[in-house]
Order: structure tokens, then C-alpha cells, then sequence
């Protein structure tokens, strides 16, 4: 990391460990009781205690259950017990836990992003090891999984040792972070989505495998500030070199009243040797898109964006825009490259909630001239993996004895040829391309039921969907369907 980069951290580490404060672990975005946690709050229930950033902290998912004052006889009462006891409280002393599962994965399809199914399907079996340790303000989390499904996931980097030979395996959380009352900084992997609750984030996604980096965070209940920087994979240049690659993200949130959350963010990838790039980069708080907009050029791929969540009533409006490039003037052949997605949700009937989605995105969105540039990572997106979409959903979520929610949900997708894997068109080419929806447009329509949930040592998540797909007068259907299902066992005691 630059010079001046460490000497900030270095600084913000100092003031921190003036502020103590109780590390707590987060909540991993595929955990089957997310599922009731979005539930609660699109019902109003509870408030987001991070709007429009996953994962959440189990010390916030407790601090809004607590704030809510459930009670038994409430609608969320008992789903606010089932978390309460799911997730238990931190006794604040130095403490250990663990967690084995092992079970099966059934898929139709190997790619996890089952709107654009990709990869062949099967039944493979899976198992999982979380490894946590808590001290003060310190926290280590640990999960890996043997999980032979990977190999057919047309996303999935690899690993150049796993031939055939080994079991296919990966960390699906890993890190360590140092939480204090207003700082809390984070290095490791684990999946992360910068957006509304069932859409990817425009900016920052799971819909690749996590990667390691460094997270800032600084945190107060009016203020939330978020910084995070990777190291992507070296690629080859167009002069046919080696090229480093880098990723920073940087957030900015404010909530002026406890029903609005307004954010503005950036991200940006930047393809260079690392002694040449510039070292605000990793600054953890700039806004580096700022100085861009006012003449200071540079030479990296800058993605621009801004979130928007409001509880007005009984309804929870959601929305996401984000500029990739804009050209107002009519010299420039290309057409302007953005994203946007809006949402809502609410109660439905006693305990149910309800939800609407739309979101798009431009033909070139995600890409640019250099592909070295490009907002992806092992060609798989940093924030959406396509482009050149517009999607509609429509779902409710029903819970089934505090334990279980059945989530019926219609959508339909509209796909271009346009892909951030793409090459870039040549000027040329550029007068010819749509904004939307290059060359013949593919439709899909999807009626479907996810499940999700736990009954003692046992959890599940699954989702089967009828799909119909059709591209000019010819149709397809098929049956989408992924399931996890496993028996765990997990134990605990105080460090000594």
C-alpha cells in the first residue's frame, strides 16, 4: 500500500483504539435467515440498520430488533425471537465458536445467477468449516467449503491446482476486522452487494467470488462513510504486457432523518503499475470522482453513483443510479453508458411483505476502450456481470412457522447482445449502436417459488422456477432449479 495510505490508516487506527467497542461478526449475504431479516424490514417492522449495504453486522441486526420493541403478539414478533435467538448476543468476553455442515447441492445449472443460467447441472455434494474468534475489539472469521459445483460455474476464476485431481474448494468468508464505536476497519474476503435487497448492486456485487481486500468503514447514526480497495488479477495489455490491475470503492451515506438514507459512490478500476499509480487512490476518504468532474484527469475507469432509500408510510422506495459516461456533445459517436434501478416493498396481510423491481442498464455499460479498464474482474463483473438489460420482478415473501419463508416471484428479462466482456466498437461501429439492446433482443419470463430456512440442525435454500425464453419466433422452456440443503453442528466457549 502507498506510503501515504498507510500513514492514514496508521493514524485512524491510533484515534480508534481511544473509542472501544465490542467486534461482532457479520451476517454472510447467502445465510437462509437473511431472507426473514429483508422480510422484516420491507414490512417496516424493524429498520435497515445498513440501508443498501450487505452484510450486515449481528451487533446492528440486534441493535434494530431491540429498537423495534417486538413483541410476541406483534407481526414480526416471533421472527424478531427466532433472530434474537439464531444470532446470540455477545457476552464480551473473549469467546470461540464453530460450525461443520455437510449436505448436498442440486442445481439445473451451474452458474448461481439463474436469470442468465450457465454451466451444466447435477448433484454434488458440499460440506462447510466457520472457524470465529472474538477478543474486544478484535474479531477472526473463517469459512471454507468443499464445494465441487464450482467447477461447472462458467464465473468461477479457478484455481490452476484444482485439475481434477483435488476437490474443488474456496474461502467464502475470511477475514479479520478491528471494530471500534465509530471505526471499524476490515481486511479479508467475504460476498458483499452494494444495492436494493434481489437485485446485484450496480457498483459493487456478489456476483463474482469474493476477493481479499481492505474495508474502512466510519459509522455514526447520521453518517456512514465506506472505503474498500482490491488487487485484481493481472492482465495482458493491449501492447501485449502485463498490466496491474486495482479496484477502490468509496461511499458516502447520510441519514438527515431516520426514514431517508441519501448516498453518493464511487468505483473505479485502475490498470497500471503500482508505482505509477496514483497514491489518493487508496486514500480511504476521498471521493475520487469529484476531481475528475473537475478537470484533475487520470487514466482510470470511474463508475459514479448514487442510492436513495425512504420509508414514506407503509412503503419502502428504494432506487439506484449510477454514470459510467456521459457525451452530451454530438462529435462523440458513442452512445452515453449508465445503470439505474428502482424498488419498493411493503406489508402484505398479516406477516407477509410485499416487493417490485425494475432496473436496466445501457448497451456499453461496464466496459471502455482499454478492456484492461473494464469494471470486471476474471471477466466476471465487479458490480452487475451484464449489460444491456432491463428486468422486471414482482415477489411476496410468506412465513411459514418462524422458521421458514416461501417467496413466490414473477420476472421478465429483456437481454441485448451488448456484454462487458465485450470488445469495445470502433468509431465506425458506434453510430450504428442502440443505447439499449444491440442486435436481436432475447426475453425471458420466469414463475417461480424460493424457499429458505432452518428446522433445527438442518438449513435449506432453494429456488426452482418455470423459464420461458424466446429469441425472434423461437421458444424454449425449461425447469431453473438450485438447492442447498445441510445438517450442521456448531459449538462455543470462552478463550482462555
Amino acid at each position: 500500500m502507498p506510503h501515504r495510505a498507510t500513514l492514514s490508516l496508521a493514524f485512524l487506527l491510533s484515534f480508534a483504539t481511544l473509542l472501544h467497542a465490542q467486534a461482532s461478526a457479520y451476517i454472510p449475504v447467502d445465510d437462509p435467515r437473511m431472507v426473514m431479516i429483508e422480510l422484516l424490514i420491507a414490512r417496516g417492522e424493524i429498520r435497515d440498520p445498513s440501508p443498501m449495504l450487505r452484510p450486515i453486522r449481528i451487533a446492528d441486526l440486534r441493535a434494530v430488533l431491540a429498537e423495534a420493541g417486538l413483541t410476541p403478539d406483534s407481526p414480526g414478533g416471533r421472527l424478531g425471537a427466532r433472530l434474537l435467538a439464531a444470532f446470540p448476543i455477545d457476552t464480551g468476553g473473549a469467546s470461540w465458536g464453530a460450525e461443520g455442515r455437510g449436505g448436498i447441492q442440486s442445481f439445473t445449472s451451474g452458474r448461481r445467477d439463474q436469470t442468465h443460467p450457465g454451466g451444466a447441472g447435477g448433484t454434488r455434494g458440499y460440506a462447510e468449516l466457520r472457524l470465529e474468534a472474538r477478543a474486544g475489539s478484535i474479531a477472526v472469521v473463517t469459512r471454507g467449503a468443499a464445494e465441487p459445483r464450482l467447477t461447472l460455474d462458467p464465473d468461477w476464476p479457478g484455481d490452476p491446482s484444482q485439475d481434477g485431481s483435488s476437490l474443488p474448494s474456496r474461502f467464502i468468508d475470511a477475514y479479520l476486522t478491528a471494530q471500534w464505536k465509530y471505526v471499524h476497519l476490515t481486511l479479508g474476503q467475504r460476498d458483499r452487494n452494494w444495492g436494493p435487497a434481489s437485485l446485484p448492486g450496480i457498483g459493487v456485487s456478489n456476483a463474482g467470488y469474493p476477493r481479499t481486500d481492505l474495508q474502512f468503514d466510519l459509522v455514526t447514526r447520521q453518517l456512514r462513510f465506506t472505503a474498500v480497495g482490491a488487487r485484481l488479477r493481472a492482465v495482458e495489455g493491449l501492447a501485449g504486457d502485463p498490466v496491474g490491475r486495482y479496484f477502490t470503492a468509496h461511499r458516502l451515506a447520510v441519514t438527515p432523518h431516520p426514514a431517508l438514507t441519501l448516498a453518493l459512490w464511487e468505483t473505479a478500476v485502475i490498470a497500471d503499475r503500482f508505482d505509477n499509480v496514483d497514491t489518493d487512490f487508496f486514500n480511504p476518504l476521498t471521493l475520487l470522482s469529484f476531481s475528475t468532474r473537475f478537470g484533475w484527469g487520470d487514466d482510470r475507469n470511474v463508475l459514479l453513483g448514487g442510492d436513495a432509500s425512504w420509508r414514506t408510510g407503509r412503503v419502502l422506495l428504494e432506487a439506484q443510479a449510477a454514470l459510467d459516461d456521459y457525451n452530451p456533445g454530438s462529435e462523440n459517436p458513442y452512445p452515453n453508458r449508465w445503470a439505474f434501478a428502482v424498488g419498493a416493498s411493503g406489508p402484505l396481510a398479516q406477516q407477509t411483505a410485499w416487493k417490485v423491481r425494475y432496473t436496466t442498464a445501457s448497451s456499453l455499460a461496464f466496459r471502455t476502450l482499454d478492456p484492461v479498464e473494464n469494471l470486471t474482474d476474471h471477466g466476471v463483473g465487479l458490480g452487475r456481470n451484464f449489460a444491456d438489460n432491463e428486468l422486471w420482478l414482482v415477489g411476496v415473501a410468506v412465513p411459514v412457522r418462524d422458521r421458514w419463508v416461501l417467496s413466490p416471484e414473477a420476472s421478465y428479462l429483456r437481454q441485448g447482445e451488448g456484454s462487458p466482456r465485450a470488445p469495445w466498437p470502433t468509431p465506425e461501429e458506434a453510430a450504428s449502436i442502440p443505447t439499449r439492446f444491440i442486435g436481436e433482443t432475447t426475453t425471458s419470463l420466469r414463475l417461480g417459488m424460493s424457499v429458505s430456512g432452518d428446522l433445527g440442525p438442518f438449513r435449506m435454500a432453494g429456488t426452482a422456477a418455470w423459464q420461458r425464453t424466446s429469441l425472434g419466433s423461437a421458444a424454449t422452456q425449461r425447469l431453473e432449479a438450485r438447492m442447498t440443503a445441510t445438517i450442521g453442528y456448531s459449538t462455543q466457549g470462552p478463550l482462555r
